[in-house]
């Protein structure tokens, strides 16, 4: 038994990020070939959730503010069926009260001869790369289900027990003694994260935290790169010295400032922060369920530096080479440890109102590339007479946070995956802030 389970400072941080107005949700779409067996498909989820009891747990409120998760009674994710006859919206969302529900919703959805399975999570209870351990997991159960070889595919391993160790991170006193010579250049980022006042990308005024969520949540858009694009990106990160995710930082920054000098919303001197979700995985927290192990670092520009693309890319890479050398992955994490212990706690650095990030760019690097389950000469995975066509990712907003952005490459294409606040910008505009970034990357 590992109830109850104690939240870690960023899952007390996620939790607290979540508003009525914007929740903190994030979204996985997986598209197939053809009509998926929805009866098969259910009971092959409900048959690996007791692998990831996060995702079949609630939290419990107890006093002087501390929460705890504990098992879910009697609870199932919420399954809906949707039929759509075409266009490609996500299923509308609503706040999830994890007090009273578990972080997942399924959403059927049938577009013709299609089928497109959507997940719902909540970010509290685990990050991308755990979303993705449970969907690779429903996956193989559903190719069982359906009469697939067991000889030839098999569940990895997972161990419960792993999940009180989620928030430690591998990390013992003698590790972080000898960390902190290192993290005192991560002070130096604290410091000019506190001095920085980041804005956003538009200039609006944010849902109040009591106001629902608009009727077209999620308003979500998704651009495909071909396998030659794709291709041609990783060639391009090589040639140039820096990594992919370099070039899709220095992309988004020069994509953002293009977009608002084409809208009139281009300032020289306002600083743009983009926060980019870093996890702290070792390998034996591959065995961990669906969790999050994860941080965040902040990439603070002001819209002059878009204006060099050459030097933005190599003060990006300098930077990130920086905090992999260093291990300043960590600085986050430490941070929130000494929030935890100030009056407010963790609650208090993200519950005002103004814009503290102006963008998030997360990127889940080629995904389901171990699965056990059989591919086709694109790469797809195939379940039966099934193939996995596509896989879109979208990212959660938070106030003042007007467009989040998510990568994931699939079947060696890379896929983004962009939500936005239809309050802040109309459809057309948003889709022409995800085509200047495209633009920048191919």
């Amino acid at each position: 038994m590992i109830w109850p389970l104690q939240l870690t400072v960023m899952e007390q941080l996620l939790l607290a990020e979540d508003r009525p107005s914007y929740p903190w949700i994030f979204f996985l779409r997986l598209r197939f070939s053809g009509l998926l067996n929805e009866l098969v498909a259910r009971t092959a989820m409900l048959a690996v959730l007791p692998r990831h009891p996060l995702l079949n747990s609630v939290i419990r409120n107890k006093s002087w503010g501390r929460a705890e998760w504990v098992a879910a009674e009697n609870q199932v994710p919420d399954f809906q069926s949707v039929e759509r006859a075409t266009g490609d919206d996500f299923p509308t969302c609503s706040f999830l009260d994890l007090t009273k529900e578990i972080g997942l919703r399924v959403r059927f959805v049938t577009c013709g001869e299609k089928t497109e399975v959507v997940l719902q999570m909540h970010h509290a209870v685990c990050d991308g790369l755990g979303a993705l351990s449970f969907i690779n997991d429903w996956l193989i159960a559903y190719a069982l289900e359906i009469g697939v070889d067991p000889i030839a595919i098999s569940f990895p391993k997972r161990n419960e027990q792993r999940l009180r160790l989620r928030g430690k991170f591998g990390l013992t006193f003698w590790k972080i003694l000898r960390m902190s010579r290192k993290q005192i250049l991560g002070l130096q980022g604290v410091r000019d994260f506190l001095k920085n006042k980041p804005t956003p990308l538009i200039p609006f005024a944010a849902r109040a935290p009591s106001k629902t969520v608009p009727n077209q949540y999620p308003a979500i858009l998704t651009h495909n790169l071909s396998s030659e694009e794709t291709t041609r990106l990783a060639q391009a990160s090589k040639h140039q010295g820096v990594t992919v995710n370099d070039l899709l930082i220095q992309s988004l920054l020069v994509g953002i400032g293009k977009w608002q000098r084409q809208n009139g919303f281009y300032d020289p001197n306002r600083c743009l922060r983009i926060m980019i979700p870093m996890s702290l995985r070792s390998q034996e927290d591959y065995e961990t369920p669906a969790s999050n192990i994860v941080s965040s670092i902040f990439v603070d520009r002001c819209g002059a530096d878009s204006d060099d693309p050459k030097r933005l890319l190599q003060s990006i890479h300098d930077q990130m080479q920086t905090i992999k050398q260093n291990a300043l992955g960590f600085t986050f994490i430490f941070s929130l440890h000494c929030r935890h212990r100030l009056p407010g706690g963790v609650a208090k650095a993200v519950r005002s109102e103004q814009c503290t990030i102006s963008s998030i760019l997360t990127n889940l690097g080629p995904i389901l590339r171990h699965s056990p389950l059989p591919r086709d000469e694109q790469g797809r995975l195939l379940l039966g007479d099934l193939a996995l066509e596509q896989f879109d990712f979208a990212a959660p907003l938070r106030p003042y946070l007007c467009a989040s952005f998510a990568v994931a490459t699939y079947a060696n294409r890379l896929g983004i995956g962009m939500q936005y606040d239809p309050i802040a910008m109309s459809e057309s505009h948003a889709r022409d802030l995800l085509a200047s970034f495209v633009r920048q990357i191919v």
